[in-house]
């Protein structure tokens, strides 16, 4: 039986003087290969437009997603 499973976690990107900026992540493991090709899309154009669409970044790495983006 496939599943997924999610892991938050939030790291500091980028450090300004009097600015630190958090962004928050989260990382998606597969344990499906198929169902997760099948969400990527031909040549990842679903992750490109849920990137786009949400103004996030999305991060393809084996069967696992991690997605970043700004602290809200």
């Amino acid at each position: 039986m496939g599943g997924v499973k999610a892991i938050p976690t939030s790291t500091a990107r980028g450090q300004a003087i009097s600015q630190l900026a958090i962004e928050d992540s989260l990382e998606l493991h597969f344990d499906d290969h198929r169902l997760f090709t099948d969400l990527l899309g031909q040549h990842d154009v679903h992750v490109r437009t849920l990137e786009q669409s949400l103004g996030v970044r999305i991060g393809v790495s084996g069967t696992s997603l991690r997605i970043s983006g700004p602290h809200s």
